[in-house]
Order: C-alpha cells, then structure tokens, then sequence
C-alpha cells in the first residue's frame, strides 16, 4: 500500500486526545516541533514496509546507547541519541494512525517512558561527575551520582503509584465525580484550605511538568545544557528536577491515600 505524506501529516494527531494532550502538543515547543518533523521519516517507514512497533522497538535503543555515551563521558553524542529516541516516540504514533492500533504498541510507548526516567536523571549526574561539577561549594561532583539516581528512582516511584491507582480504579468502576465530593470533605477534615489546594494544583500544572519535567521538558533541556556546555546549569536543573519530584511524590501520596480512605467511606 503507498502512503501519501499529505495523509500521513493530516493524521498526525490523535483526534481523540484530551485537552491536556492538546496543551502539551501546542505549548510545548519541543513537541510542538516534533509533530511538524516526524511525518516525513513516518512517510518513509511506512513506505519501505516497517511495523510501528518496530520504530518503538528502535527508540528504546536510542535511549539505552545515548545513556551509555553519557556514562561513558560523550555528552553530544549521548543527548543527540535522546533526540533520536523523542523524534521516534513520535515517529510510531504516526504510523499507528495511519495503519491502525497494534497490539503491543501501548504497553511499549509506557516502558520507553518508563525506560527513560530510569536512565536518562542517572546517566547525566555520571556525566556531571566524570566532568567534575560542583554548585555552591555544598555538591561536589559525586554528589551528583546521588542526586541522579535518586532522581531517576523518584519518577519510577511516581510511575508505579500512579500505575497502581489507575489500575485499582477501574477494578471498582471509579466515578470522578463522586470521588471530588469525597476528596473536598476530605480536605476539609484535614485542614487544607482551597488557596493550598490550588497552589498544589498549579504545581502540578500540566504546562511545567510539560516544559521542565516531562520527557520531552527533559530532552529538550538536557540537550541543550549538554550542547552548549552548561553544565553547572544542568547540575543545578538536575537538582531542582529532584526537589520538585520529591515534593510531586508527597501530594501524589496524599492523593492516593485520600482515594484509598474516600474509597472505604
């Protein structure tokens, strides 16, 4: 079958994404751009007969070679395998859309995520260590092995919650509704004022998680630290990505047990 790449760019976005994928596709200037690239190695994928899940397959290598040219001291060569890997994660959602779903095609654009918070915070604070970072006197450059695998290990923790809290969800037919009646008089038991309540939510906003924490946040900040050789900003935006992952961590804490205890009632 021959794939015009007027369709394939035509198709390029899920017409049944929600309003949060619509924002970080409008407002998050590096998937912003990779939806205006990925059509064209889409057009020629299709056409010389790959499977979708055999360009995901791919992408998961990139991340793995890129982190180990990072662990190994080549930072270039390691950030520009992560932009290999992002135009990939788009790349297969192309194609998927023109072909149609495939079996394996979720559960393995979840482990590329997965695979990539795994990696990615660990491998650059190896590569702030062999470079011999430090910011303000107080982290030295094997601080920042630490700090890199605790940043990796904090979104993994965030992942298995939330993988966790979904799937009790829909074991018990979970209507958002009523669990927002619950969870406000939840908050009121507690203490927590609305003015807390949506200094939290601002926090967790989908535009900063977006643009700073997020794959494609990461990707785009990590390259381009790497790249111009800023790497004492990149140990300090390696940081910030710890203390803001940590304090994600405690209301995704909260969230879950006030669902539990709501759930009980």
């Amino acid at each position: 079958m021959k794939y015009l790449l007027k369709d394939i760019y035509n198709n390029r976005f899920d017409k049944n994404r929600c309003r949060e994928r619509k924002m970080l596709e409008r407002f998050i200037p590096i998937n912003f751009l990779g939806k205006i690239l990925s059509p064209y190695p889409a057009y020629i994928f299709l056409n010389l007969g790959f499977h979708p899940d055999s360009i995901t397959i791919t992408s998961l290598l990139f991340i793995l070679i890129g982190s180990l040219f990072l662990i190994l001291g080549y930072g270039t060569i390691g950030v520009i395998f992560y932009l290999c890997f992002f135009i990939f994660d788009s790349v297969d959602g192309d194609m998927a859309r023109c072909v149609g779903p495939t079996k394996y095609g979720g559960i393995l654009d979840s482990f590329g995520a997965d695979l990539f918070y795994a990696c990615s915070s660990a491998s650059i604070g190896w590569y702030l260590f062999i470079n011999k970072v430090s910011l303000f006197d107080i982290f030295l450059p094997h601080h920042f092995v630490l700090i890199g695998a605790f940043t990796s290990a904090s979104f993994l923790i965030y992942r298995l919650i939330t993988f966790k809290l979904e799937l009790y969800k829909k074991n018990i037919n979970y209507c958002s509704n009523n669990h927002e009646e619950a969870n406000k008089k939840n908050r009121a038991a507690l203490g927590i004022s609305d003015f807390v309540y949506k200094i939290g939510k601002l926090y967790r906003h989908i535009l900063l998680r977006g643009n700073f924490f997020s794959e494609a946040g990461m990707i785009f900040w990590f390259s381009l630290l790497v790249l111009l050789g800023q790497l004492e900003i990149l140990g300090t935006y390696l940081l910030i990505i710890l203390i803001y992952n940590f304090g994600y961590l405690f209301m995704n804490y909260y969230t879950a047990c006030s669902f539990f205890k709501n759930s009980e009632n």
